[in-house]
């Protein structure tokens, strides 16, 4: 059994006592990520073959729910749309922002969702802002861009206006219309699922082509459905 640090050095001779105690938090957080650990070095996954617990499957409990660095994919919320690509952010879309989008016609004005900002410095230097980071270096938000085509005609508020529509990003992004929709009957609002987004498309006769550096688990009903695995 290998020995504590912290009943090897002794206070008030090699240490103070309050370095002690923060000696004793630390491998007290240690043990508590020590099973973690062991498990990514055994290179085990969660019940569904995804690393980082990214399945969102809330009944998958192997490796551990604090592997959550990856947002699951229910997180996702479709934010805007263009050229036949469609964004998702995990922000909440009051909170999401990108160029222009309180103007209107959108698709003369808009630009894609803005991301975690990095400041970049001639010497190479990268300096991320603070506003849009966490403390631990991971982003506030993470942004996912996916293309699609379609089989039947589906029209974005931009190709149903003809010329300019009279709608800005943020007011589709507030659901006065549709970011999608296919005559007569169907209709894709902003804040859809990537899952739903995916199954609008293919009910349209067309394809949603994903990243596959992403690790990628979508669920319905708790059943697999998708299942795109990372080979980067």
């Amino acid at each position: 059994m290998t020995t504590k640090l912290s009943d090897r050095v002794r206070p008030n001779s090699e240490a103070a006592p309050w370095v002690i105690d923060e000696i004793k938090k630390l491998e007290q957080q240690i043990e508590q990520m020590q099973p973690i650990v062991d498990a990514y070095m055994r290179n085990e996954h969660c019940p569904h073959g995804v690393y980082w617990h990214a399945c969102g499957d809330p009944k998958c409990a192997n490796v551990g729910d604090i592997l959550n660095e990856k947002p699951s994919m229910k997180n996702y919320k479709l934010c805007y749309i263009a050229n036949n690509f469609a964004y998702f952010t995990t922000q909440d879309l009051d909170k999401q922002w990108g160029d222009d989008w309180n103007d209107a016609p959108y698709e003369h004005n808009a630009g894609a969702p803005y991301e975690p900002s990095i400041r970049y410095y001639a010497d190479g230097r990268k300096e991320k802002f603070e506003h849009d980071w966490n403390e631990d270096g991971t982003p506030k938000w993470e942004i996912l861009k996916v293309a699609f085509d379609t089989r039947w005609y589906v029209e974005t508020p931009a190709e149903t206006a003809g010329s300019n529509s009279m709608y800005s990003v943020q007011m589709i992004n507030n659901k006065l219309i549709p970011w999608l929709v296919k005559y007569p009957d169907k209709e894709l609002f902003a804040g859809a699922s990537v899952e739903e987004f995916i199954t609008f498309i293919e009910e349209c006769g067309g394809t949603v082509y994903l990243p596959k550096s992403k690790d990628l688990v979508f669920y319905t009903n708790n059943k697999e459905v998708y299942r795109i695995e990372s080979v980067i």
